[in-house]
């Protein structure tokens, strides 16, 4: 963190990430670091996990964990841009989808970096809740086994995993609705149409 208090203070209207017109100078990351680190602290985080493309978030995330002592951790994942667009208007439906792919403490800690970089600075009730909830939210559970669809008379294969990936949508299309009953029929009518015979 030395070295960042240096150069902010050295050349801090330099831009250090991004391009000329539109990056973040020096100052910039220095400031909102601070920011982070003062957000991991309050939310009393073990460790830090960052889960976003390569940004300007990057280096924040870092020089805040940095700054808070705590160590950093970036996460590779499979959320799409939108689904990892992390704001405090997050409804639980929202943020259960986000939890069924990322574990909870990493999303604790992507929510919070969200809202130290948010024009919001001061105590905000709505990022509270959704704190809140996600400490309370259990994560879903998908209902069915790969045996399930064997009991179908489907043999061990590619097959499997098909029809698996595509249930699996279904039910996360349905906000975790869709009970193993459900699952089953959409199942039966997947492999049907498919061309293979059910048992």
């Amino acid at each position: 963190m030395m070295l960042l208090e240096m150069a902010a203070g050295g050349f801090g209207d330099r831009v250090a990430v991004g391009s000329l017109n539109s990056g973040l100078t020096v100052k910039q990351i220095f400031d909102n670091a601070g920011l982070a680190a003062q957000r991991f602290r309050n939310a009393n985080v073990e460790n830090v996990a960052m889960i976003d493309m390569a940004s300007p978030s990057l280096p924040i995330c870092l020089f805040g964990a940095s700054w808070a002592g705590l160590p950093f951790v970036p996460l590779n994942y499979s959320l799409t841009n939108q689904e990892l667009k992390i704001h405090n208007k997050l409804e639980k439906n929202d943020i259960e989808r986000i939890l069924y792919s990322i574990d909870k403490q990493s999303l604790v800690g992507l929510v919070i970096l969200s809202w130290a970089l948010s024009a919001n600075k001061i105590i905000d009730k709505e990022w509270i809740s959704i704190l809140d909830q996600i400490s309370n939210l259990k994560v879903p559970i998908f209902p069915l086994k790969a045996k399930d669809l064997l009991n179908f008379g489907l043999k061990e294969g590619p097959i499997i995993g098909e029809i698996f990936s595509e249930i699996e949508q279904d039910w996360i299309d349905s906000n975790f609705e869709l009970n193993k009953e459900d699952l089953l029929l959409k199942s039966k009518m997947l492999i049907g149409r498919k061309g293979h015979n059910i048992s």
